[in-house]
């Protein structure tokens, strides 16, 4: 599975999906972040990780709270999931 965020004004939450049957989106899955465009923050369980252009983030199973948030309006990030 693949995704695309790219946060402006406010982060965006990862969502889950009844396809998915899970609680939440990385309760039985791994997430690796990749991070084109601008500077953004990732942040998982309240621990906030800084991703500049190219930057790769892995994200293990059993985190539910994940959000993407942009550190630059005029310059956004975009991360492929």
């Amino acid at each position: 599975m693949a995704g695309f965020a790219a946060p402006l004004d406010a982060s965006i939450a990862l969502p889950t999906y009844p396809e998915l049957r899970a609680e939440y989106f990385t309760e039985r899955r791994e997430l690796g972040v990749l991070s084109i465009g601008g500077a953004g923050v990732v942040t998982v369980e309240g621990k906030s990780y800084e991703l500049n252009n190219l930057d790769v983030l892995y994200i293990g199973r059993g985190n539910k709270q994940v959000e993407f948030a942009s550190k630059d309006k005029a310059a956004p990030p975009s991360t492929i999931c």
